[in-house]
């Protein structure tokens, strides 16, 4: 799923607009005819670029900011009813070192909702078999969920000695027919973003508040996982240090016709050039929200990093910064007047 500009520039300059003019000791780098940039918050938390910058502008104190890289795990819930051919022992397998766990429901009974088919016990998937004993012409219903990237699982039943793909014996019941009709059509899969910041343990039980990458059936190829992607024609990131002039909470509004998003690194009482954003940073993206709130102190300096997609040339933003008194302040050092 890729999209355009999710927010489109509407804003038209007036006389009283602001033009981006940071101070030389920042660092200012543009983007141009950049590849998509992975939008979801989940996936990308921090805004990482895909590329190196078209333009550099290096302030007179060179911060060297790391990024983390987005995510590239997915979580794949696969369900649907498992239709053994044959009577006796089938082994049930994940080849790889994946975390992955496995319900097998009760018999399919006419009239049943599919998650009242199981317990709430799980049992870990992995490369050992696990075994259960089945009969044959009956429909048991399954989920197996496990953490991975745009590949599918390999995923194999044993049967007899007989080593197959779980897929193609797996069916899917079309709720509506009557009488009930199930087809041979492999798992039907739903695929969530794994963030980096939640336990993969915590993922497998609590996936679907995340985003949703895909939805269909396991006949799939990598190329068909496309996660959401915003197109910029324009990119600017600025980084850099401020000290803010008062003691106390200012209140940061972000302009919400362009995405953007303003990264605030922990205070310290000297500057250090080497910062890896982390969550321990304060953090305001108006792919969440436009408004945020940050405890700063004025004696201590803070590092800073400014990520802005938009489509303008001269790039023109708004950024809202008050001091604790609730006075307008260039908290950032970011602006110059039109006027001035």
């Amino acid at each position: 799923m890729t999209c355009s500009l999710i927010k489109l520039v509407v804003f038209v300059a007036v006389a009283t607009a602001r033009r981006l003019l940071s101070q030389k000791t920042h660092t200012v780098k543009v983007y141009k005819n950049l590849a998509p940039v992975l939008f979801s918050a989940d996936q990308n938390q921090f805004l990482s670029l895909p590329q190196i910058p078209s333009l550099v502008r290096r302030g007179s104190e060179e911060l060297n900011l790391v990024v983390p890289l987005p995510t590239e795990d997915y979580v794949w819930c696969l369900t649907g009813y498992y239709y053994p051919e044959t009577s006796g022992t089938h082994s049930f397998t994940i080849k790889g070192d994946f975390l992955a766990t496995i319900q097998l429901g009760q018999v399919f009974v006419h009239g049943q909702k599919f998650h009242e088919s199981f317990t709430d016990r799980k049992y870990i998937l992995r490369e050992s078999p696990l075994s259960y004993t089945l009969q044959q012409g009956v429909y048991y219903p399954i989920r197996i969920t496990y953490i991975g990237r745009r590949e599918r699982a390999p995923i194999n039943v044993t049967v007899n000695g007989v080593l197959q793909d779980l897929n193609p014996r797996v069916r899917t019941k079309i709720p509506v027919s009557c009488p009930i009709t199930f087809v041979r059509s492999g798992f039907e899969a739903l695929l969530f973003v794994a963030p980096k910041r939640v336990s993969k343990q915590v993922l497998l039980s609590n996936y679907l508040g995340f985003d949703l990458v895909l939805e269909g059936f396991l006949y799939l190829s990598p190329n068909e996982i496309q996660p959401l992607t915003l197109n910029a024609s324009r990119i600017v990131e600025i980084t850099g240090f401020f000290q803010p002039p008062l003691d106390g909470y200012y209140n940061v509004t972000l302009a919400d016709w362009v995405i953007a998003a303003v990264q605030i690194g922990p205070g310290m009482r000297q500057k250090y050039l080497l910062h890896t954003i982390t969550d321990q940073w304060h953090i305001l993206d108006n792919r969440l929200a436009d408004e945020g709130t940050f405890l700063l102190e004025k004696h201590l300096f803070y590092p800073f990093r400014i990520v802005i997609l938009g489509d303008k040339t001269p790039l023109e933003w708004d950024l809202t910064t008050h001091d604790p008194e609730g006075q307008p302040v260039d908290l950032l050092g970011l602006w110059h007047s039109l006027h001035g």
